[in-house]
């Protein structure tokens, strides 16, 4: 029961951090281009 649980909250836990990994890379892209358009 207590396993179970826990390999559940450690599987959403790495899908968020890979979520918010990628969504900070997003904002970098995005950033470095309005920092190329705009200088």
């Amino acid at each position: 029961m207590v396993r179970a649980m826990n390999s559940v909250w450690f599987t959403s836990e790495s899908l968020r951090r890979a979520e918010m990994a990628r969504a900070g890379g997003v904002a970098l892209r995005l950033d470095l281009l309005l920092r190329l358009i705009s200088p």
